[in-house]
């Protein structure tokens, strides 16, 4: 399951039937190695995926409707700031 999550991050559920907690394991574990700049897992993805998977993980605790988030990001190449501002940097 974890491999399936990594390789369509930004479309799990449909692609691996995930669930939305394995999603969130998965993808908050990601954002552990984005936050040292381990990013190996995703090293071959493009920079606006790595980007989207990025704020994603942060967006969670926000409160602000981060899989529509993901999926206008997904379509756009670019994290969607009008309707889901940039998770703050710790």
């Amino acid at each position: 399951m974890d491999c399936c999550i990594k390789k369509y991050p930004l479309s799990p559920l449909e692609n691996c039937t995930a669930s939305r907690s394995d999603v969130l394991r998965v993808l908050r574990d990601i954002s552990l190695k984005i936050d040292d700049e381990e990013f190996e897992n995703n090293k071959d993805l493009p920079d606006w995926k790595q980007e989207c998977i990025k704020n994603y993980v942060r967006c969670q605790d926000d409160n602000w409707p981060c899989y529509d988030c993901i999926r206008r990001c997904e379509g756009q190449h670019k994290w969607p700031a009008d309707m889901c501002p940039p998770p703050e940097d710790e």
